[in-house]
Formats: structure tokens, sequence, C-alpha cells
């Protein structure tokens, strides 16, 4: 299983570790962040099996998606997500989240 994480912040790298962590064979995490850095620090502390700069590679071929990103962003990033084959979705449970869409 495939999944991508949009956004390594608290939520996005607290849910990658708890994942790595449950040690599930065939689990592949996959994390979007937007800078070089933060995909440095993201492998290095091993809550992704991939970090990336571009939000196409990380949903391409996705099981699951979860936005872990500040509220008002949402909206632009599922604008710029285009997905092969259907996929779910998750956000952060943020009461915000929801009115910004």
């Amino acid at each position: 299983m495939r999944i991508s994480i949009i956004g390594l912040g608290l939520i996005g790298g607290s849910l990658g570790l708890a994942l790595k962590g449950a040690n599930r064979q065939g689990l592949e995490l996959i994390g979007y962040v937007r800078r070089p850095e933060a995909a440095s620090l993201a492998l290095n502390l091993g809550v992704v099996d991939r970090a990336e700069l571009d939000l196409t590679k990380v949903v391409e071929g996705a099981d699951l998606v979860v936005i872990a990103t500040p509220p008002l962003a949402i909206k632009e990033i599922l604008t710029q997500m285009s997905l092969e084959k259907p996929a779910l979705f998750g956000c952060s449970p943020w009461p915000t989240a929801q009115k910004t869409m």
C-alpha cells in the first residue's frame, strides 16, 4: 500500500512516524515538502521512505493521500493534484479546514 502525506510538519510527521512504527509489510510512505532541507530532515528522521518536492510525484499511484497542511493551503493543493486512480483522502482534523473547502 502506498500512502502519500502532503505536509510533514507536526501532524504529517507524527503520522509518518506512527505508520513506520507499525512496521507493516508492503507499506510505502511518500511525503511532500516545499523545501529541500525539510525533505532531508524527514528522511534522516525516518518519517517517510521517500520525500519529494513535486506534488505530482507524491500522489502518483497513491492508495491513500493525507493532507496535513495548514487549512488555507488545502484548496490550492487539491487543485494542483491530478490522480490517475481514485484515492482515499484524509485531511487534518482542524475545524477551520472545513471552512476553507
